[in-house]
């Protein structure tokens, strides 16, 4: 099996511990919704009926995601796992993703950049190099 390293975004101090004493696990300071400025907000575009504390928290998780990947880019790092700080990996089953050797999303959904586009996009032509570029 891989040696897999999971980056953990971790947005509150209580959640820490349990990732803390285990070496497999490295913290990453999320972006906290309550410092998110009108300005940032400005670069995203919303549902018109998006309230206004629901777009920082969505700006915030984004952009605590988008840092991780620049870490990943930026560091050239191979094998690793980005978790919410309130998920749990089942190391005994990661020799499951052991033979995929490219970008892997696991759960949740991804869309296309632009909601107008939304039933156009084809997932399964999705490439991690556009993907990146759209994201950085």
């Amino acid at each position: 099996m891989k040696d897999y390293k999971v980056i953990v975004v971790n947005a509150y101090e209580n959640r820490q511990e349990k990732y803390k004493s285990d070496p497999r696990y490295e913290l990453h300071k999320a972006i906290w919704w309550e410092n998110v400025s009108e300005k940032d907000l400005e670069e995203y575009h919303f549902y018109h009926n998006c309230n206004y504390d629901r777009r920082k928290k969505i700006f915030a998780c984004s952009e605590s995601h988008k840092n991780v990947l620049k870490k990943i880019i930026n560091e050239d790092l191979r094998d690793i796992i980005i978790i919410e700080d309130d998920a749990i990996i089942d190391f005994d089953s990661l020799y499951l993703l052991d033979e995929i050797n490219e970008f892997c999303y696991v759960g949740g959904d991804i869309n296309s950049v632009l909601v107008k586009d939304f039933k156009k996009f084809d997932k399964k032509k999705l490439e991690i190099h556009y993907t990146l570029e759209l994201i950085l």
